[in-house]
């Protein structure tokens, strides 16, 4: 998997070596940088906040922390998320617990 998105990564900086930006009647080339950076810190703000939530699942009744990185990946729908429950091992649709602090 890790070579799998070094792979992308690596064909992602050299298709994007630079963007054309055309406003009105003026055109500039703008570097791929200033596109990827506001992503990779969009989604890194998203998942340490996903990750700072504690899930409860239905399955075994009890509640815990999912990493960062399968909030982010995980699919979901609204607030539940298809997360695999540490204690039971079974992936469930886990919802926040609201009851419960967050981790600080």
């Amino acid at each position: 998997m890790k070579r799998f998105l070094g792979l992308i990564l690596s064909l992602s900086c050299l298709v994007l070596t630079s963007c054309k930006v055309n406003l009105g009647e003026r055109s500039f080339d703008v570097h791929w940088l200033v596109i990827v950076i506001p992503v990779v810190i969009i989604f890194l703000l998203t998942g340490l906040a996903l990750g700072r939530t504690k899930y409860y699942c239905p399955n075994c009744n009890r509640t815990f922390y999912a990493s960062f990185i399968k909030c982010l990946f995980s699919t979901h729908v609204n607030d539940e998320r298809a997360l695999k429950c540490p204690h039971c091992k079974k992936v469930n649709k886990c919802y926040p617990s609201y009851d419960q602090d967050t981790k600080e």
